[in-house]
């Protein structure tokens, strides 16, 4: 079971906030020329907003409202003025096209939301889009965006705005929600997107200043949309792509919001259970709750979730398995009460075997050891006793049991791994070279039964922003 004592949280997890797959296509650019001239020169936008972490209302998430649906690509009024009604309430009237509402501050919770056509009386007119049992986890800040899918037709998705960037740096964050097909996106003539797909996103550290930006159909060399910004430092600078080229209606919206740093704490998830283990299906969907919020429905052996931030609190944890028709409603494997999450702190919370072979969790803290070398951080999560670990054929950690961890500096560059039973010169895992890169916390995490051949580690590494 989850020790709350033992561990303190450095990471959270606010997944789940998808309503369509929300894939990151996200690599750090490198300061490339400034990609060309074009017609169209833009300044962003700044939505600041003085409530929630700022001031410690950090338990409620900010969520901010953005139309983007065009109405003459529905053969109506350009401004296309709608009412979002969430979870029966009327919270948004009168919203027209390219508006930007918000943030509204609301408890953690799941919600059903309907965008509907502005009528007279408000919230009363025709549901164009529905959403329901949307998770909403304390202390993220998200954008809702109605949109146009890559058919057509009115939709939305929910995107994470993660405003835990590196302080000074412009975080350029991409959400492509027009109707068309894969993109490509440039910063200063860098293509630090690609492959972008309706709706989906990603985000992307890059100096402040005046830079442009550029859209181009996945794989093209020419732009479709180009334009020069004003990429603000310390803000997380958002580009919407809207509309339909075909029409004529494809543009770009933008939205400012400042970064506050290390203000909540964030965890990422990983899914260290063998199905075969169990007698059950390898991928073993499983379903993860957060203090009763369906976090991560879904959730599959072999999967870490990327870091997301979460408010600081007492949090109760449940895996259960999964259930599609209604997610979190199947049996609890896992109860975690008590899962204490500290401000400004990362770490990982794993589902694995004990070394009885019960389904357990543990939680590991992610701390940079060195910032001149890579760190390495070993998790024993192993139906398995106690191993030794090795890094270029010399022990790092010795003695290491069932649901702990250690972390040491290395040089950054490739090193080999190895897993021996404690105190043994045999290996239990063939060695194999390793990638590890300064600034970050490289992860291993030792999963599976030996005995059963599903043995393996799953790796993962945390970048960390001072």
């Amino acid at each position: 079971m989850l020790d709350p004592l033992r561990h303190t949280f450095r990471r959270a997890c606010a997944a789940g906030l998808a309503l369509a797959a929300l894939t990151a296509c996200s690599d750090t650019p490198t300061e490339a020329g400034d990609g060309g001239t074009g017609a169209n020169d833009v300044t962003l936008s700044v939505q600041q907003f003085q409530d929630g972490i700022v001031y410690g209302h950090i338990r409620d998430a900010n969520v901010f409202i953005v139309h983007g649906i065009n109405g003459r690509d529905l053969q109506l009024d350009e401004a296309l003025p709608v009412d979002v009604e969430v979870n029966g309430n009327c919270s948004v009237p009168g919203l027209k096209f390219r508006q930007i509402r918000g943030p509204l501050s609301l408890p953690a919770g799941t919600y059903d939301i309907r965008v509907k056509l502005a009528a007279a009386a408000p919230c009363t007119g025709t549901t164009v889009i529905s959403v329901d049992d949307a998770a909403i986890m304390p202390g993220s800040n998200v954008s809702i965006v109605a949109h146009l899918s890559a058919t057509g037709a009115p939709t939305a998705s929910i995107f994470e705005n993660d405003l835990e960037g590196g302080r000074g740096d412009a975080t350029v964050a991409a959400r492509h929600v027009a109707n068309f097909g894969p993109v490509d996106v440039a910063v200063r003539g860098e293509r630090v997107f690609t492959n972008v797909r309706n709706g989906q996103g990603g985000a992307a550290a890059t100096r402040g200043g005046s830079g442009r930006v550029q859209i181009f159909a996945a794989g093209s060399q020419t732009a479709a949309f180009s334009a020069r910004a004003t990429l603000l430092p310390n803000f997380l600078n958002v580009f919407y792509a809207v509309g339909t080229p075909a029409n004529g209606t494809f543009e770009v919206l933008h939205q400012s919001i400042f970064l506050f740093g290390r203000t909540s704490a964030r965890v990422s998830l990983v899914h260290g259970i063998n199905g075969t283990d169990l007698n059950l299906p390898e991928s073993l969907p499983v379903d993860v709750e957060i203090n009763d919020i369906c976090a991560q429905p879904g959730f599959t052996f072999r999967t870490i979730t990327r870091s997301r931030p979460l408010a600081e609190g007492t949090y109760t944890v449940r895996v259960r398995l999964a259930n599609a028709a209604r997610p979190c409603s199947g049996a609890a494997v896992i109860t975690a009460p008590g899962v204490k999450i500290e401000r400004g702190t990362y770490a990982s919370i794993v589902a694995h075997l004990s070394a009885t072979g019960q389904p357990t969790a543990s939680l590991f803290r992610n701390d940079i050891v060195s910032r001149s070398q890579a760190t390495v951080a070993a998790r024993h999560v192993a139906n398995f006793g106690a191993v030794d670990i090795l890094l270029n054929n010399r022990v790092a950690f010795r003695g290491v049991t069932n649901g702990r961890g250690a972390a040491a500096a290395a040089p950054a560059g490739f090193q080999t791994l190895a897993i021996n039973p404690a105190g043994s010169s045999t290996s239990a895992l063939t060695a194999r070279p390793l990638l590890l890169g300064p600034t970050f916390v490289n992860l291993f995490y030792a999963v599976g039964t030996p005995s059963r051949g599903t043995f393996e580690v799953l790796s993962d590494r945390v970048l960390i922003l001072f």
